[in-house]
């Protein structure tokens, strides 16, 4: 199987940075998938959680650059050379302007690595989902989180409560996952960890909707 360089740009940066480089990146993102630079997207914000550094994941996946053959964590300088240079021209141009570090990872092999440093362990990695099935429900629950961010800058009013919210990532995921999604928990977390929000605050809402201390008093009734 071929599998083509989904890299990974560690950038060491707090909070406020990582917000500012959030919207930064989700406007390139746009014109690089347009060219085919980019596939499937993986950003997620990383802070307070020592004693881990502080630190925002942008993960891309480049159809145009194949994986070597014998794949590291961290990225190879020669591998390194056939990442398009827009996109490490974007890097190294944030990276200067807000004076931060970068390290490069490649993404798949951080994620096989954990999923195995789990098991042995004994200890599930995201609910025993294949390595494939991460990158997947990861970069669906990033790119619903990307139109969350459009339709809002289009109209800031398209929805007017919560619970609207709610319902349009619901029906966003089960489009692209299905209604049975075994790992559609994760696909939720990806989604919100971008937007600042608890995944499980939008889920408890549509729960809620279902009325069930309603539904069990109206039961209470009928016997």
């Amino acid at each position: 199987m071929v599998f083509y360089l989904f890299i990974h740009f560690n950038l060491l940066c707090n909070a406020q940075t990582q917000m500012r480089l959030y919207q930064t990146f989700r406007k390139s993102l746009k014109d690089w998938k347009d060219s085919g630079l980019v596939d499937r997207v993986v950003l997620t914000y990383h802070f307070n959680n020592p004693p881990e550094p502080d630190y925002l994941q942008v993960c891309l996946d480049i159809p145009t650059v194949k994986e070597p053959n014998e794949p590291r964590v961290e990225v190879s300088q020669e591998t390194m050379a056939l990442i398009p240079s827009s996109i490490m021209e974007h890097v190294h141009k944030v990276c200067r302007e807000y004076h931060i570090e970068v390290r490069v990872f490649n993404y798949r092999v951080q994620v096989e690595a954990a999923k195995k440093n789990k098991e042995e362990k004994q200890e599930p990695y995201y609910n025993g989902a294949s390595v494939e099935e991460i990158l997947r429900f990861a970069s669906i629950g990033t790119q619903i989180a990307i139109e969350v961010f459009e339709r809002l800058e289009e109209n800031e009013n398209v929805w007017s409560q919560d619970i609207e919210l709610a319902g349009f990532v619901k029906s966003r995921l089960e489009d692209e996952l299905g209604e049975r999604y075994a790992w559609v928990n994760w696909a939720w977390h990806f989604v919100c960890n971008p937007l600042l929000i608890n995944e499980g605050y939008l889920t408890a809402l549509l729960a809620a909707r279902s009325n069930p201390a309603l539904n069990a008093i109206r039961s209470n009734l009928k016997i």
